[in-house]
């Protein structure tokens, strides 16, 4: 077994007769002499493992109540001796004629790590001191719920985990918290039909832009069977009561050559044509009377 560390720290410390050092070249490893769990930090992480209570070190589950009660108390004491020291180097700053004698900063270590009660309701930022308020904590305890809900559908879909690198889905999770509480999420249909086609035109419309007016022109016809009851308005008025036995051949070429000359002549008329106006009606249209 390697030396254990420094001699005077073997007589004053405590905590070095629980624990021993493996490796020489790693004094920072050390290793607890119940449970040997091997603890990063050096003996002081060591004696925080087997006094327990501190959440960022694994508490040791064989070490003994006398031992835990023995190295708490030189813990404490040690923080108290240090406490001391700081207030009584503040005490006995001399005062020579109203000259007064800046500290030796190279052979006095100054104390900046050493935390007061009021740590706990500030951080220190850069080069200044932030108060802590109950809004932070707030706003980390609704992140934690609003991530862990998105992680359960993440997880029930079955979405692999790169997705969450994608800009989309950074884009995605901006506009909910721009929109605010509230949202109504998009229906089956709407993921089917609109909303699939908008983000379709976006990604490859503009590449085609003839076949984009080509689909607007078709999409915005309105759907109806006018067409169809024009064209019956048509046979009924061939294929009457008084010719009722023509051959279906040539009842389907007498409606042919009607409908398209009555095209022709409406071209041919090169005037506005209101569908609505009752005026402008075809009176070939109607069905004899």
């Amino acid at each position: 077994m390697a030396d254990a560390g420094p001699s005077e720290y073997r007589k004053t410390d405590p905590g070095w007769k629980y624990n021993f050092v493996v490796n020489s070249n790693d004094k920072n490893a050390i290793t607890c002499k119940f449970c040997q769990k091997v603890t990063k930090g050096g003996i002081f992480r060591a004696k925080l493992h087997q006094v327990g209570g501190n959440r960022n070190v694994k508490d040791c589950s064989k070490c003994p109540q006398e031992v835990k009660e023995e190295l708490k108390a030189y813990i404490i004491s040690q923080k108290a001796k240090k406490t001391n020291e700081g207030l009584r180097d503040m005490e006995d700053e001399p005062e020579d004629d109203g000259v007064m004698e800046m500290p030796n900063l190279q052979n006095k270590r100054m104390k900046t790590n050493v935390k007061g009660p009021l740590d706990m309701y500030t951080t220190q930022g850069k080069g200044k001191t932030v108060q802590k308020n109950i809004k932070d904590a707030f706003d980390k305890e609704i992140r934690g719920r609003t991530i862990q809900t998105i992680a359960a559908f993440f997880y029930q879909a079955g979405i692999a985990f790169n997705v969450a690198k994608m800009d989309s889905f950074k884009d995605m999770i901006a506009a909910v918290g721009n929109y605010g509480p509230h949202l109504k999420p998009p229906s089956y249909h709407e993921l089917r039909v609109p909303l699939l086609m908008n983000e379709w035109w976006k990604l490859y419309g503009k590449g085609t832009p003839n076949l984009q007016q080509l689909a607007i022109r078709v999409l915005s016809l309105t759907c109806s069977a006018s067409g169809c009851e024009r064209n019956w308005s048509t046979f009924e008025h061939i294929h009457s009561k008084k010719r009722n036995r023509l051959e279906h051949k040539k009842l389907h070429d007498l409606v042919y050559v009607k409908y398209n000359n009555m095209l022709k002549n409406r071209r041919d008329s090169n005037a506005a044509y209101d569908p609505i106006s009752l005026e402008e009606i075809d009176d070939s249209n109607r069905a004899d009377g």
